[in-house]
């Protein structure tokens, strides 16, 4: 990397007239992908970082594909993923003269991200999800894809001094991004492939199933003008912040095909022998040429504000204002009119053609800031107001791209056997539509908004202590969350299960005989899922610190605790039908569920220490040291299968029994009944003492026993890292200008160098530990199978966490050396 900064060029009335900033930056990194190995004969399978995918088992897998394809799926471990971007950051300052500077900003960015395959299904339904390398399954390198992120950034501002008591920035700036998907693979044709096990994915080959063609163009014109007024007391500012956006999005899950296999050995049957894929989802242009269809979309956003900073006495300034906000999306989307025709519940009806209204917001804001005692040792600030901003565009383009005129799908469960040819089974071009996925956007669907309040007291002491307290809260007024419209809820289809877990199983699939909406089923389309964002007023968060800080002469010492508790209706994704599945249910997954962010994070605790000298009157040394204490995350425990039949398999939060009798345990893959040829010795006594051991030990299960879990409610043991930061300055002097080389060394996660086994990460070893295995004899008590830590060996799960092998187990170093004049 490289710097230079404070440059600047004379002029003959202002002495300093010209100024430029320069930086660049080219980072060239490669990081083990992970610690995980495949077991074999000198790695038996334990409860660290060997995976029950056999490693012989895998290499002959990897030959099949190489003699009868021509293959090569890559390597499945020992390899390295790596980073790649070059930074170049670009500013000039012109004073044009006494009363106007002129800023001129550039930016410029790309970047390459190896990522391993992408772990969701949700999208597909009744597909297994989950892959990552891991206890249970070690994926294919070639199956994984990368992720580039360009963008050129242009932003000139102009400020302008009209007079002692007003001035005016006046600012406009374009920005291309351009964020796409590429694969690893040596090949973009062959189709992907999960192979299960016991409905875990075991591993993973072929094309990643979201990165055909996956690319957002973004580009943004903006200007904005704020002005400033001084009178007596008041500041009053006024102005215009002004966004047009236009994305062109491309994005077609299983484009080149995904299959999934129940076994290994069903896998080779259907290659060798022509049996059919346990299941097979496609996705296909449905446009008369075959081209690939790609979304154009847009939007502009007006916003106006107001605002009075009034000092309303020495110690107290007052701030209040006003914004207001308009978005008004471009032209309309393409019409489908066999969807717009259908009614679904309520006798709804909905129009994919249609583009959101536009929806003026209003957001109005208070804040204050008083020096309580006059003296500055006790400041008092505060304040509160309404916030808006545009969601991830991504999810309004949605509806431009699956609205059944695009896109065709294809699911299903017989009749496809494996074929490495992506087009087998891919519609000719021109052909009927019948069948595929919607997302549609609720007319009234307006930005997202929240409530946003804060107070906070900083209160300085003798001896140069200052203690903060500060609260904030927010709370959601058009948060946003989906629903599938196209899923089966009427009572008289669904199941109440037995037992204490008495949640409803619905009565049909999406894409099946679930159609819930009138008119002739012959003249419309086979619906897989119709998902509606909506805005909902649930959500909110908060947040508590207390921060106790130390200055000496050369020394700062800080220590903060903070509590936090966050709860939303929808987490962050892409896909429509991945933002509605996604979401761990207790119940109906149709409604707006309130559950734990998962970036929820109920504690943290934050301490640092920062030291500079300088000596020598050339020299400085700093030191520093930061410490953090913070659960290493949060997730949720849900069953491996769709226990609500709402099509989805990894959603359904567990029921987490007090005793046997609430729980109908079978042999794994014996199915509900608890026969077959289970290769499971355990009788259902010997598989209820290894769950209750492994209940007991988990510490959010034992103190929620005879209760439905709550997403995001695991809270993962804390992980304690200490980062060093060493910097040397060494100066001189050239006239008047002071010229500086910096040297640093920064030591990441430093406790580990020196224990290893200190700041390690805990993950969870398994979170899917109980598989639906269908309903037994009675069809309404739901059957169950204990996941074994190693099935081949007979090794039961004990633990809920095991030691990551991830880079944030591991301590890193880098060197800096930095040039610095003006």
């Amino acid at each position: 990397s490289f710097n230079l900064s404070g440059a600047s060029i004379g002029g003959p009335i202002i002495k300093n007239k010209l100024f430029f900033f320069i930086s660049g930056e080219m980072v060239r990194q490669e990081l083990p992908a992970t610690s995980f190995i495949a077991s074999d004969a000198s790695h038996p399978v334990t409860s660290g970082s060997i995976s029950i995918a056999n490693a012989d088992t895998l290499n002959q897998l990897a030959a099949f594909l190489q003699s009868k394809f021509g293959y090569n799926p890559g390597v499945y471990q020992g390899y390295n993923q790596k980073t790649r971007s070059d930074k170049i950051t670009a500013k000039i300052d012109w004073n044009i003269n006494a009363n106007n500077t002129l800023t001129v900003k550039y930016n410029y960015l790309k970047s390459a991200a190896d990522q391993f395959p992408s772990t969701s299904r949700n999208g597909f339904a009744g597909f297994s999800s989950g892959g990552q390398p891991g206890n249970f399954s070690m994926p294919f390198q070639g199956a994984g894809y990368v992720i580039n992120n360009n963008f050129n950034i242009f932003i000139a501002e102009l400020n302008t001094r009209i007079s002692n008591k007003a001035v005016n920035k006046f600012q406009i700036g374009y920005t291309a991004l351009r964020d796409f998907r590429s694969s690893q693979g040596s090949s973009g044709t062959f189709p992907l492939v999960d192979i299960l096990l016991n409905g875990n994915i075991y591993t993973t080959f072929g094309y990643e199933p979201f990165s055909y063609n996956n690319k957002l163009n973004t580009d943004v014109f903006q200007f904005s003008d704020i002005f400033t007024f001084y009178k007596g007391s008041h500041e009053y500012t006024a102005g215009t912040q002004n966004y047009f956006r236009k994305y062109l999005n491309g994005f077609a899950p299983a484009y080149q095909g995904l299959y999934q296999f129940s076994s290994l050995q069903a896998f080779y049957n259907s290659v060798n022998n022509g049996t059919s894929a346990t299941r097979y989802a496609l996705q296909y242009s449905a446009l008369p040429d075959g081209s690939f269809p790609y979304a154009r979309t847009g939007v502009n956003e007006i916003g106006l504000f107001v605002q009075d900073k009034w000092k309303v006495t020495k110690t107290f300034t007052f701030t209040y204002g006003l914004r207001l906000d308009n978005s008004s999306y471009l032209s309309k989307f393409d019409q489908n009119p066999n969807f717009a025709a259908l009614t679904f519940a309520g006798g709804q009806q909905y129009d994919v053609g249609l583009k959101p209204g536009d929806k003026p917001l209003v957001s109005p804001r208070i804040g204050f800031n008083w020096d309580a005692l006059g003296d500055k040792t006790v400041q008092v600030r505060g304040g509160a107001g309404i916030f808006s901003g545009p969601p991830p565009f991504v999810w309004i383009s949605n509806q431009a791209s699956n609205n059944g005129v695009q896109f065709g799908s294809l699911i299903r469960t017989t009749g496809v056997p494996f074929n490495a040819n992506p087009d087998t089974y891919r519609p000719t071009s021109g052909a009927a539509n019948t069948s595929y996925g919607v997302a549609v956007t609720d007319h009234n669907f307006k930005y997202p908004q929240v409530i946003k309040s804060g107070i906070a007291i900083d209160k300085k002491f003798k001896g140069d202590y200052v203690v903060t307290l500060e609260g904030n809260y927010t709370k959601d007024i058009n948060a946003v969350y989906f629903s599938n419209i196209n899923l089966n809820e009427d009572p008289a289809a669904a199941i109440v299960l037995n037992g204490p877990d008495n949640r409803l199983r619905y009565g049909a699939m999406p894409g099946t005989s679930n159609k819930i909406y009138s008119g002739s089923t012959a003249a419309n389309p086979n619906l897989t899922t119709a998902i509606l964002m909506k805005n909902t007023n649930k959500g909110f968060s908060y947040t508590t610190t207390a921060r106790l800080q130390k200055n000496f002469k050369d020394l700062t010492l800080s220590l903060a605790y903070t509590y936090s508790k966050s709860k939303n209706t929808a987490e962050s994704g892409s896909t429509a039908g991945g933002l509605w599945s996604g979401r761990p249910v207790q119940g109906d997954p149709n409604t707006p569920n309130l559950a734990y962010a998962s970036w929820y994070q109920p504690h943290r605790i934050v301490a640092y220490a920062a030291y500079r000298k300088e000596y020598a009157k050339y020299f400085a040394t700093s030191v520093g040291l930061y410490f953090e204490a913070v659960p290493a995350g949060v997730t949720s425990y849900v069953y491996n299968g769709d226990l609500n039949n709402d099509g989805n398999t990894s959603n359904d939060l567990i029921y987490i029994p007090n005793n046997a009798s609430e729980i109908n345990l079978v042999k794994s893959g014996s199915g509900g009944l608890g026969t077959g040829t289970s290769s499971d010795p355990r009788t259902p006594a010997q598989i209820w003492s290894q769950l209750n051991n492994f209940i007991n030990q988990d510490r959010y299960m034992s103190t929620h026993r005879g209760k439905i879990a709550e997403a995001n409610a695991v809270i993962l043991p804390f992980y304690k890292k200490l980062d060093l930061n060493l910097t040397e300055d060494i100066s001189m002097k050239t006239g008047k200008e002071r010229h500086t080389v910096r040297i640093s060394l920064d030591i990441l996660n430093v406790g580990n160098m020196l224990n290893r086994s200190w700041g390690i990460v805990k993950t969870p070893v398994s979170t899917n530990f109980l598989r639906y295995e269908g309903l037994a004899a009675d069809g309404k008590t739901p059957s169950y199978s204990f996941t074994y830590q190693d099935a081949a060996n007979q090794v039961p799960l004990v633990n809920s966490f095991s030691n990551s092998t991830s880079i944030g187990s591991r301590w890193q170093m880098q060197i800096g050396f930095r040039y610095l004049f003006n």
